[in-house]
């Protein structure tokens, strides 16, 4: 079972009060006991169960708030870039180069999502690819969660119009998932 760590959660509801603050408590009233108890917590420093956790609020938020779309996931990881690369990340973001940074990519990735595996299987000047091998039950919001955050991850180290493409993907049932990267 993969689990997520607390600050992942603290980026969905930072999210919801962001884009949708009038609908917050509409938001939380909707999910399962399980859910609502984790993210109504004052704590968030464990690890939780992704299924609990992560996929059931993202794809609430995904059918109420996107007529069911993916765009809601990919906002959500732009949002917890923001959120988690303005922290402790910051200064390894700002200063290293997109090589350096997706390079380290895994470490940043495990940080929050275990057991999980991503690594930079390609790297040039204004592109790169990074691949996901393992990740137990990841689905198509996740996936998209995870391209949006790269993207702003992108953006934050200084590129150009960051471009991120998934290309295979584990929930539909490919050997792993890639994200094309490219910017100018």
């Amino acid at each position: 079972m993969v689990r997520v760590k607390g600050a992942v959660i603290i980026s969905i509801r930072n999210f919801i009060k962001t884009h949708f603050p009038n609908k917050y408590d509409e938001f939380i009233e909707s999910l399962p006991e399980e859910t609502k108890v984790i993210m109504q917590s004052s704590k968030l420093i464990d690890w939780y169960d992704i299924n609990i956790a992560l996929k059931t609020p993202t794809k609430i938020i995904c059918d109420k708030f996107y007529s069911g779309s993916v765009k809601g996931a990919w906002k959500m990881g732009r949002q917890s870039a923001k959120f988690t690369l303005n922290g402790i990340y910051k200064i390894f973001v700002k200063v290293g180069s997109a090589a350096f940074v997706l390079g380290r990519a895994s470490h940043i990735f495990s940080a929050y999502y275990n057991p999980s595996q991503i690594e930079l299987t390609e790297s040039k000047k204004k592109e790169a690819i990074l691949t996901i091998r393992s990740f137990e039950d990841i689905d198509t919001y996740i996936e998209n969660r995870i391209g949006g955050w790269i993207e702003c991850a992108l953006e934050i180290n200084g590129l150009k119009n960051p471009k991120v493409t998934i290309t295979s993907s584990l929930s539909k049932g490919n050997d792993k998932t890639i994200y094309q990267l490219s910017w100018e």
